[in-house]
Formats: C-alpha cells, sequence, structure tokens
C-alpha cells in the first residue's frame, strides 16, 4: 500500500535552547526592545553623513619675508605731511617715504621692531600662510585650500603732531584649492605703555573679508593714532604699534597672529620747542642719527671735533691713565660709541673746559671775538669733567662766530630729531666731519 504523508499532523519538533541558550534570547529581546523604545523616544540615529562625519579647521602661520619684489612694489607710499617748523616759518626734518619693496630688501624689516629708516619712518615685512583642512571621520583629514600674502606694514610719525600714521601693503596674493569658507582679518593697534598718556584711535579699523575676495587684488591699508599727553615735565609717552592676522572660518575658532613691536615716543619737551621745534613723536628704537659738521661751514668748530675723534693725543688737555698718555674719545659713527645729550650738567662741562682753555692757551684765551670750543659737547653725558689727571675731552680757542654758528647746527640738531635730555632721558647721537 501506498503511504502518503499526513502534513496537518507530522510536526517538526522543537530545538532544545538549554539554560544559558533561553537566558541569551532573553537578553538579546531586552536590547532590542530598549533600542526600539530609545530610537522611538529620541527620533532617528545620525546617520554617518551627519554632524560627526566633517570637521572644518583654519590654520595659519606668519613668518619673515624673504627678500624679493612685489608688484608695484617700487611705488612710493607717501606719509602725510609731517614737519616741525622754526621760527622763521623754515620747515624741518621732512619725513622720508618707504617703499614696499625698499621695506622688503632690508634684512631688519624681518627681525627685531623692524627697518628704520630714521626717527620718523620705519617698517616690517612678513609673508601670511593661511591653509584650511577638513577631516571625515571615515576617510581622515585633507588640506583642501592655501592662500599665501605678503604684508609690508610702514609706519610714519614726525615732528609737528603726536601722532603716528600707519600704511599696510597686503598683496601678492596665490590662493590653491579651496578657501571658500574662510575669512581673513587686518587691523592694527597703538597701546599705551603703562605709566603714559592713552593713544587714541584716530581712522582706521579691522578689514574683514572672504579669503576670495581678498585675492582679487593688492590692497592698501591705513591708520592713524594720536598720543595727545604725556606726562612728566616733558609729556613723554610711550606705546606699542602692531600689526594683527585673524583667519576664522573653521571649528577651532579664529587664528590671530600678532606683528612685533614698533615702539613709539612723543612729547612735548618746552626746550625743543624752545629751540625752534614743536611737539612731536619719534621712533626711539632706530639707530642713533649723526649730526654732519661741514668744513665748508664751521672749519674751526669741524677741525677741533676731527682731532678729538682721530688724534686725540695731539689735543689739550693732557690726559694720562694709570700714568700713561691716554685719551678715547666717543662720538665718531666708527667709534660704535655715541654722545648722549645732557641738559642737566651744562654749566658744570662749560666750566671745566673754560678752565682748561685759560690753563693750556694762555694769551689765547680769553680774548677778543674768541670762544672756548669743547668736544664733546657741554650738553653731553660726556662732557669735560677732570677725574684725577684723566681728561677725556678736547679745548681749543676758535672764532666767536664759527662756534657759535656750531651751536645753533647743534642746536637745530637736537629740535630737528627730537634728542631728548632730561627726565632719565638721553638720546643718544653721533658726530661726523665732512667736507
Amino acid at each position: 500500500m501506498l503511504r502518503t504523508a499526513n502534513h496537518g499532523t507530522n510536526r517538526e519538533r522543537p530545538r532544545r535552547t538549554g539554560r544559558w541558550g533561553a537566558a541569551l534570547v532573553a537578553a538579546l529581546a531586552a536590547l532590542l526592545f530598549l533600542a526600539t523604545g530609545t530610537a522611538q523616544a529620541a527620533g532617528p540615529s545620525p546617520s554617518p553623513s551627519g554632524h560627526h562625519k566633517r570637521t572644518s579647521k583654519v590654520y595659519l602661520k606668519v613668518t619673515p619675508e624673504t627678500a624679493k619684489s612685489v608688484r608695484g612694489g617700487d611705488k612710493p607710499i607717501k606719509p602725510p605731511s609731517l614737519s616741525g617748523a622754526h621760527k622763521d616759518g623754515t620747515l624741518t626734518t621732512p619725513v622720508s617715504s618707504i617703499t614696499p619693496n625698499e621695506c622688503l630688501a632690508q634684512s631688519s624689516s624681518r627681525s627685531g621692531n623692524g627697518y628704520g629708516k630714521d626717527r620718523f619712518a620705519s617698517c616690517q615685512a612678513y609673508h601670511l600662510h593661511a591653509w584650511h583642512v577638513v577631516c571625515d571621520w571615515l576617510f581622515g583629514c585633507d588640506q583642501v585650500g592655501t592662500a599665501d600674502a605678503d604684508l609690508v606694514d610702514i609706519q610714519y610719525t614726525g615732528n609737528g603732531a603726536r601722532d603716528a600714521y600707519i600704511v599696510q601693503f597686503v598683496g601678492n596674493w596665490v590662493q590653491d584649492g579651496d578657501m571658500s569658507e574662510i575669512t581673513l582679518t587686518v587691523n592694527t593697534t597703538c597701546t599705551a605703555s603703562a605709566g603714559s598718556g592713552p593713544c587714541n584711535t584716530v581712522s582706521g579699523s579691522p578689514t574683514t573679508e572672504p579669503v576670495e575676495q581678498w585675492v582679487l587684488g593688492d590692497e592698501f591699508l591705513y591708520y592713524s593714532f594720536e598720543q595727545p599727553v604725556g606726562v612728566g615735565a616733558d609729556q613723554v609717552s610711550n606705546a606699542h604699534l602692531n600689526w594683527h592676522i585673524t583667519v576664522a572660518g573653521g571649528e577651532n575658532g579664529p587664528v590671530t597672529r600678532d606683528g612685533p613691536d614698533s615702539g613709539l615716543r612723543c612729547d612735548s619737551a618746552s626746550y625743543i620747542i624752545q629751540a625752534g621745534g614743536s611737539i612731536g613723536c619719534v621712533f626711539p628704537w632706530v639707530a642713533p642719527q649723526t649730526l654732519v659738521i661741514h668744513r665748508g661751514t664751521t672749519p674751526e668748530s669741524a677741525q677741533n671735533i676731527w682731532e678729538a675723534q682721530n688724534t686725540p693725543l695731539s689735543t689739550q688737555p693732557p690726559s694720562t691713565l694709570l700714568g700713561m698718555p691716554f685719551k678715547s674719545i666717543p662720538g665718531s659713527p666708527a667709534s660704535g660709541r655715541p654722545l648722549h645729550r645732557d641738559r642737566d650738567n651744562i654749566t658744570a662741562h662749560r666750566n671745566t673746559a673754560r678752565a682748561a682753555c685759560r690753563t693750556y692757551f694762555p694769551g689765547k684765551y680769553p680774548a677778543p671775538n674768541t670762544d672756548c670750543d669743547e668736544y664733546p659737547f657741554a650738553s653731553t653725558q660726556e662732557g669735560a669733567v677732570d677725574v684725577g689727571d684723566f681728561r677725556n675731552y678736547v679745548v681749543k680757542p676758535i672764532d666767536s662766530d664759527d662756534n657759535q654758528q656750531a651751536g645753533r647746527d647743534l642746536g637745530d640738531f637736537y629740535a630737528d630729531q627730537r634728542i631728548l635730555g632730561s627726565n632719565d632721558i638721553h638720546d643718544p647721537f653721533y658726530v661726523s666731519v665732512q667736507p
């Protein structure tokens, strides 16, 4: 007999899971229940393309610029008309202009305070490199864009006002890749030193643009600052001029790099004004300036200074140190030892010099139309002082007109260059004799 299967009554026997298997099944069921409940309460879980997949960061590096030329860099950036006036109305100390290429060519523009062309004009040159990095949780990080530029920061001040002016060249842009999400801000600030009068912004403000907008062309930015008052009898104030570069757009927040300090000093010294000068400001860190004595204008004074600097042992008064003839008189640029203005001991230095003239030039001094010419000048810290038999100065009777003209030239130099010599400020300077 043929037998057929009865599917209605023949069922598969259930498998036995055992005690541990049952526990595992229960645990999995509980986890599934909890996951379902949590998802229903909190909404759908983030997908790989959600917030945690992509992060964006921006970075900035500022380095000293190498010597180079930039487009349009030979165009002079002329400062505002800043110059003091003598009482006779003649202008003094016209401020020098600096071109971007001139600044870039100076190695000192890339370190310290920068390149000081004179006490009224200085500059700094730096290179900006910004880059944009995007990171993916699955695929890692990629640098998606970079931007490079040159920054030339030129500072001016002068006689006639307690102001400083800044001109910035930002250009020579090179972009590679995508920088569309990144902005760049350029700014300059003036911060008063402790104990000084305030430094106020007169004009200029931060300039913020997308990097891709900056890249479209070179830009010149302008700022001006004022220190209207100072402290002490000379109303001296000091301040710090600094540029600032900021990039933003990444999740790591704005990144800022600050430029080095270009120190500023302003004053309203009455003795500068009374000598025919005016109020004004300087960059006091600039190398000492040189007073040029011309033989064609004051030949006798020039010769006395030349002998002091070059053949001091042939001059009067005689001088010995430890029993040996010795004189080493400062002031020449070659010596590297400047003179320092000092208004507090002028009378003492002058009396010592005149006594030496009477001792070593009897019959010639005193005499009509004759003055006792001394070097170093009585208005310096290095003026005539006797220390035993050591007399590190020179004296000589010379024509009064010659001596007095040399004195006027020295006074004009002090006023034009804002050489201070009181209240613990003793500005250095050199003296050079020229044809």
